[in-house]
C-alpha cells in the first residue's frame, strides 16, 4: 500500500508491503510521485512470480527422489529404494506436476486403471504363466509407499494434503478380494 504526503517543497511516497522492506522516496512533482508508486507497486505484485512458495516446486518426480535420498542416507534395503522408483512407473502420467496439483480424484483414476492393469506374472521371465490384474495388495502397497513419500514431505515443512492417505481409507473399504 502506498502512501503520498505533500511536504513543504516535495512530495513524499511511503511503499508498505507485507514481507518487503518499506520503501521511502522524496519527488519534487506529485506526478512523478505517482509513477514512482505505480511502477513500484506493480514491481512488488509481480515478487511473488519470482519467489514461488516451495509447496509449488515440489513434484511427484522430486519428491520421489527426495524419498530415494532419504532411504541411501538410511543405508535402506535396495529393495526398499527400488519399490519407490517403481511408483514412477504407476503414476508416471504426474511425475513432473507439482503435487499441489494432484488431487484425491487423480489418485483415484489411477487406482481405477492400476486395477484393470494387466501384469505379467509367473516368476522368470522366460517361463512367465500369464497375465492377471494386480490384487487390492499390491495397489495397497503402492499406495503405502506413496503415502510415506508424501509423509517426507510433510515432515520437511512442506504443507501439502497427502491424498494417498485418503485413497488407503478407500481401499480398505474394499476389504481383500
Amino acid at each position: 500500500m502506498a502512501t503520498i504526503e505533500h511536504r513543504e517543497n516535495s512530495y513524499r511516497v511511503m511503499i508498505r508491503k507485507k514481507g518487503v522492506e518499506p520503501i521511502y522516496r522524496s519527488f519534487k512533482t506529485k506526478e512523478d510521485a505517482e509513477l514512482f508508486v505505480a511502477w513500484k507497486e506493480d514491481i512488488l505484485d509481480q515478487m511473488s512470480a519470482f519467489n514461488p512458495a516451495p509447496k509449488n516446486l515440489i513434484t511427484l518426480n522430486v519428491a520421489l527422489e527426495l524419498k530415494v535420498i532419504q532411504l541411501k542416507e538410511k543405508n535402506a534395503h535396495p529393495k526398499s529404494i527400488g519399490d519407490i522408483s517403481v511408483l514412477k512407473i504407476y503414476f508416471k502420467k504426474f511425475l513432473d506436476l507439482p503435487l499441489i496439483e494432484i488431487s484425491y480424484n487423480d489418485y483415484l483414476q489411477i487406482f481405477n486403471e492400476i486395477l484393470e492393469m494387466k501384469v505379467s506374472h509367473g516368476g522368470n521371465v522366460k517361463k512367465q504363466v500369464g497375465t492377471k490384474t494386480p490384487s487390492i495388495g499390491t495397489i495397497r502397497s503402492r499406495f503405502n509407499l506413496l503415502q510415506s513419500v508424501y509423509s517426507n514431505i510433510i515432515e520437511s515443512g512442506i504443507d501439502v494434503e497427502n491424498h494417498p492417505t485418503k485413497i488407503l481409507k478407500y481401499i480398505k473399504t474394499l476389504g481383500e478380494t
